[in-house]
Formats: C-alpha cells, structure tokens, sequence
C-alpha cells in the first residue's frame, strides 16, 4: 500500500462554503461547479444501499428531489492537499442529529469543483465519530498499516480490532450497489467472501484528528485501477479500530492513472 503524503496538511476551503451554500439555498452551489462536473453519492438508508452519479444535468436533479428542510453539515475532521479536499462530517435536521458522512473534492484551477464523491451510511445511527474533534490535524496513522496488513495478510487484522467492533461497506460496481454491515463475526465473513489476490490500496489524501481518521484513495488489481474509495476510522485508545466505514465506486475509475 502507498504511504499518504507527508505535506503539511491545510484546512478544508471549499467544502465549507459549498456546505454553507448548500444548506441555505442548494440550487446556489451550483455556479460552484466546473464544466464536465461528475458527482458519485453513495447513500444507504432503510430503503437500501443506492447510488446517485452522473453530470450537472443529474445532480441537478439530485438536489430538486432532496428533502433537506432544516438540514445542516457539519464537518468534524478534513483536510486541502493541492486541489483535493476530503471531510468526515455529520448532518443534522433542526438540531437533530443525522448521520456520519465522508466527502471529497477535486478542484479545477478557478476553484470550481470537478468531482463530488460521498459515502453515507445509518449503521452507525446518530453516533458522534469524532467527539474529540478540533485537534490538531496530522496525517493518518491506523489506516495506512491496517490497510497495508489487508492487502498483505488479510486475516491478520484481527489483532488490529477492538472486541465490539463496527463496520459498513458501500460497494458500488456493474452489479449495483451493495453494503455490508456488522460486528466482528460479519466483519469476518466479509474477509472470507473477498477475492483480494493482487489487490492493493492506495492512500491519496488522510487526516486525523484525535483518534479518527478519514482518507481518500484508490485500489488497484495487479497495477490495474478498479476504483476510488473514501474511508473514515474511529479508533479506541489502544489504537484498535472502534468503528470503519468505507464506500467504493467505479464512477471515477481511471481518474489516478
């Protein structure tokens, strides 16, 4: 697995003003977005896992058919390295808390946003993720080794796990979209299922705040791309992974290259 890079890692800039924006009056963000914008939202819900992705003209329509009345973002850990940007937030609705949510975003030259990808999930229900948040931001330090062990030996990252345990998978490919979901024992039969010869994880862009991490990155099957992911990890004080999330998509295959 690549390491992250060691650049000194910068506040977010522009995710904050599009969550503003966005929040107040969605249809406004819209000049924020370049020519050639592709948007990949992967989203979970009691209906099921889906998959919003597409151009200006569908994330146009993504944001008519949004019930967001009262709805806010929050972001909790992120990070700017060059054009990229990469959050672990939280959404709440008057006040409420929502759920956790990973973003990024790359950037053209004038600023305007490029790709838009997002992973959300309800598995972890109204948990705050980062109750230490506002720390220093520093580069990750559980992803790269655990990643690094899952590509190397993937069984042998069951030391790196705390005893209760939690994870969610978004996996969007040409068969649709998919979640995987658990404690422990899921977790482990997850690993089992997985066909990972040759596969490698790539770390692009990661912060950490305390003990959580979020990180955006791409995989690779014998040098081949296979697609973009965003991750975040809670861990506990032993540095063992307390809760994981990640979401896949191959809407931005081809894009690290």
């Amino acid at each position: 697995m690549s390491a992250p890079s060691e650049a000194k890692l910068e506040a977010p800039r522009f995710l904050p003003a599009y969550f503003e924006t966005l929040d107040a009056v969605a249809l406004d963000a819209l000049p924020m977005l370049a020519d050639g914008f592709r948007f990949s939202f992967l989203w979970s819900d009691e209906r099921g896992p889906r998959e919003f992705t597409g151009g200006l003209d569908e994330f146009h329509g993504y944001l008519q058919q949004r019930q967001a009345e009262g709805q806010r973002h929050h972001i909790d850990v992120g990070t700017r390295e060059g054009q990229v940007e990469v959050v672990l937030g939280h959404t709440t609705r008057h006040g409420e808390r929502l759920g956790n949510f990973t973003f990024a975003v790359w950037l053209d030259a004038e600023d305007r946003a490029e790709r838009l990808f997002s992973g959300r999930t309800e598995r972890f229900g109204k948990v705050d993720v980062a109750p230490d948040a506002g720390g220093e931001r520093t580069p990750a330090s559980v992803l790269p080794p655990f990643l690094g062990t899952l590509d190397e030996r993937p069984m042998d990252v069951a030391p790196m796990l705390s005893p209760g345990m939690e994870f969610a998978i978004l996996w969007s490919d040409e068969r649709g979209v998919h979640e995987f979901n658990g404690g422990l024992d899921e977790y482990h039969g997850y690993l089992a299922q997985r066909e990972p010869e040759g596969q490698l994880h790539h770390l692009a862009v990661t912060a950490r705040s305390r003990h959580t991490e979020v990180a955006l990155g791409y995989t690779t099957r014998y040098g081949a791309e296979l697609g973009t992911f965003t991750m975040w990890v809670q861990a506990e004080e032993q540095e063992r992974v307390r809760r994981f999330f990640a979401g896949r998509t191959l809407a931005f295959s081809g894009i690290w290259s």
